[in-house]
């Protein structure tokens, strides 16, 4: 099945924990349903959906009703998960593109995320995206992200403002430093 992408944000379960779900799951049933978009795809539910395809159980499903699919899975998803600050912090600044910024604060408000909180995972995303994923399954802490994606931003303004004081000064020389001609100290030395 396809999943919103709203719920693709939050990393699975391990296989330990997916498994103890599946027994759970063989021992009790599914207690709660499998909420899919009004276009078919899983809102909320992956992991139950796994969980009863390993228990052999037939999965139930209920399709969400409400005007706000997207907060709707961000908050169901933040509030059930045991997920660190920093990791709702990093679901919460890569929602940004589908969520409005009411629902966002909104969502960190409920869940006593501080604002900051988010700029950090923000800046993550926008300096060091690679490492993005890294804390939302818990691999990296926000912090440590976040130390390396200033000192990424740092540099890369550092060479941002030499390469526009080169341009100012010799227009020919930056062109060739952005063709890959020639480094950016090369560029000075000349």
């Amino acid at each position: 099945m396809d999943h919103h992408p709203i719920a693709d944000l939050f990393p699975m379960l391990a296989d330990d924990e997916l498994a103890d779900l599946a027994e759970d799951i063989k021992q009790r049933g599914l207690l709660q349903l499998i909420v899919l978009d009004p276009q078919g795809r899983i809102l909320d539910g992956r992991n139950r959906l796994a969980a009863c395809e390993r228990a052999g159980v037939e999965p139930e499903f209920t399709t969400y009703d409400g005007d706000d699919p997207d907060g709707y899975a961000v908050s169901v998803n933040i509030t059930r998960r045991h997920l660190t600050k920093g990791q709702q912090a990093m679901v919460i600044a890569k929602s940004r593109a589908v969520l409005s910024q009411n629902t966002m604060r909104g969502i960190a408000a409920d869940q006593k995320i501080s604002a900051s909180r988010v700029a950090y995972a923000a800046t993550v995303l926008q300096h060091a995206p690679d490492l993005a994923d890294a804390v939302t399954a818990g691999a990296m802490s926000l912090d440590e992200a976040y130390k390396i994606a200033r000192e990424n931003k740092t540099k890369a303004e550092g060479v941002e403002a030499q390469l526009a004081r080169l341009r100012a000064e010799d227009p020919e020389l930056a062109d060739r430093v952005v063709e890959g001609e020639l480094t950016l100290p090369g560029a000075w030395a000349e």
